[in-house]
């Protein structure tokens, strides 16, 4: 049985306990339709090996070494923030469906590609301060401002969409 169903949801029973950054990639080949075969030609990597790395079955896969993987995101056209994010998603909730988990990966590393660059230079520009005040304890305050505003902008989201359909029906 298909640890996902139609919908793309999974099923708690069928679903391995944590998902890795293979599980996504798995999901992307699938997803661009493309054989495991054809992916290993694409990233220079010999079949037989592509396949050991990509099994389907957890406990059957090789080691990926890290040249492999960097090849396999690129044919994809995946960042290793992204397949990193998604399976950081799946180590705190394995049953969420791959293709949620797939556009948050993805808006979240749009979010923090270049955000470190961003930090350091506001962190420069205000007098008084320097790097060594940028500390890993800031990190939860922020991620909460960040949460909320997040939720905010969905709420608002979700608000036009109501407007919207109201205003469909009128017609």
């Amino acid at each position: 049985m298909s640890a996902i169903s139609s919908s793309g949801h999974a099923s708690p029973k069928t679903v391995p306990s944590s998902r890795t950054i293979i599980d996504y990639i798995l999901f992307k080949v699938d997803g661009r339709r493309v054989s495991i075969r054809r992916l290993g030609e694409l990233a220079g990597i010999n079949h037989s090996r592509c396949a050991r790395i990509l099994h389907k079955d957890p406990a059957r896969r090789h080691e990926i070494k890290i040249y492999e993987l960097s090849q396999i995101l690129d044919v994809l056209n995946v960042e290793f923030i992204e397949a990193a994010l998604a399976s950081d998603a799946w180590r705190h909730d394995p049953v969420i469906p791959h293709a949620s988990v797939e556009r948050a990966a993805i808006l979240t590393s749009e979010f923090v590609r270049g955000l470190p660059a961003k930090i350091i230079g506001i962190v420069g520009e205000i007098q008084g301060l320097d790097c060594l005040d940028i500390r890993k304890e800031q990190g939860h305050p922020l991620k909460c401002l960040i949460i909320q505003i997040i939720s905010k902008h969905y709420a608002e989201i979700a608000r036009r969409r109501d407007v919207r359909i109201e205003f469909e029906y009128k017609i």
